[in-house]
């Protein structure tokens, strides 16, 4: 069956509208991965950023950082809200658990994960 000019051009303006969004979907992907010139931040840099799930949603912010003897930060403390909604507590994120992007700090746990972490009292990683 043979398309109709119509028909055909139609057929041809979706594909070349979904093939945009995709290329630009990717390429969007992809700068956000690639750090370009940039240096990795510093710890000292990291104090006080915002820490979000990957939802989006709030869980806190950094308020202390470990470095290793590679000088790699190898774990952030952050400050979040008691489960109980009662002050605050403080709690460690390993490193493979966590992103710095552009100004915020992404974890792979949700709201409700964090709060099911212990409360961190020493630097160390000892639970209190």
């Amino acid at each position: 069956m043979r398309l109709k000019g119509f028909q055909a051009r139609r057929i041809f303006g979706a594909l070349v509208i979904v093939a945009g969004l995709l290329v630009g979907f990717f390429g969007f992907m992809a700068l956000a991965q690639t750090p370009g010139n940039r240096a990795p931040p510093s710890a000292a840099d990291l104090i006080g950023v915002s820490v979000f799930s990957p939802d989006g949603t709030p869980v806190g912010t950094v308020s202390a950082v470990s470095v290793g003897a590679d000088q790699q930060i190898s774990e952030i403390r952050l400050t979040t809200a008691s489960p109980l909604g009662l002050g605050e507590r403080t709690v460690a994120i390993r490193q493979e658990s966590f992103i710095v992007l552009d100004g915020a700090v992404v974890i792979d746990l949700s709201a409700a994960e964090v709060d099911a972490l212990p409360t961190q009292t020493v630097l160390r990683g000892s639970p209190a």
